[in-house]
C-alpha cells in the first residue's frame, strides 16, 4: 500500500511539472510574436538608416558636382579678366568671382555635413537581430532547454510506469510495485 501511495504522489508531482509546462508552452507563442514585433522594428530602423545613408551620399555627390560647375565658372571668368577693358566691367567680374567662390564655400561646407551624417550612421542603426538557431542561443537558454527535455523525459518515463503499475494492479488486483526512475 505505501508503494501505492509513493506512486500516486510521483504521479502528482509528474501532472504538476506537465501542468507548469504546459503553462510555459501556452505563453510561447505571445513571447515568439513579441520577439517578431521587435525584430520588426530593427529591420525597419535599419532600412531608415540605409535611405539616410544614400540620401546623404546623393546630397553629397550633387554638391560635389556643383562645386566642380563653380570652379569651372571661377576659371572660366579669371581667363577673361585680361580681356576686360572698362574698370567697371572688371568690378562686375570680380563680384561674380566672389559670387561663385562663396558658393564653393557653401558647396564645400554641404558637404562635408554630408559626409558627417554618413559617417554617423553606422552608429545610428539599430543592431542586427537574426534569428537565433539552436546552437547560437544563450547558455541560459541551452541549460533551459536540456532541463526541459529531460524532464519531459523523466515525466514521460514516470507516467508510464505509473499507467504500467496502474494497469497490472487492475488486472491482477493486488497493489503496485515500485515505480522505476
Amino acid at each position: 500500500m505505501l508503494q501505492g501511495i509513493q506512486a500516486l504522489l510521483e504521479l502528482s508531482r509528474v501532472d504538476v511539472q506537465i501542468a507548469e509546462l504546459e503553462d510555459e508552452q501556452r505563453g510561447l507563442p505571445a513571447a515568439r510574436a513579441a520577439l517578431v514585433q521587435e525584430r520588426e522594428k530593427g529591420l525597419a530602423a535599419v532600412e531608415a538608416a540605409q535611405a539616410a545613408v544614400v540620401a546623404a551620399e546623393q546630397e553629397q555627390r550633387r554638391h560635389e558636382a556643383a562645386v566642380a560647375d563653380r570652379e569651372a565658372l571661377v576659371k572660366k571668368l579669371e581667363g577673361q579678366q585680361h580681356q576686360i577693358k572698362t574698370n567697371e566691367a572688371y568690378k562686375v567680374l570680380l563680384h561674380e568671382i566672389d559670387q561663385a567662390r562663396a558658393a564653393i564655400s557653401d558647396a564645400e561646407t554641404k558637404i562635408l555635413e554630408a559626409m558627417e551624417q554618413i559617417a554617423r550612421a553606422p552608429r545610428r542603426r539599430a543592431p542586427r537581430i537574426a534569428p537565433r538557431s539552436r546552437s547560437a542561443s544563450s547558455p541560459i537558454a541551452r541549460s533551459r532547454s536540456i532541463r526541459r527535455s529531460a524532464t519531459c523525459a523523466a515525466i514521460a518515463r514516470r507516467s508510464s510506469a505509473v499507467s504500467m503499475c496502474r494497469c497490472s494492479s487492475a488486472t491482477t488486483g493486488s497493489p503496485c510495485g515500485a515505480v522505476p526512475r
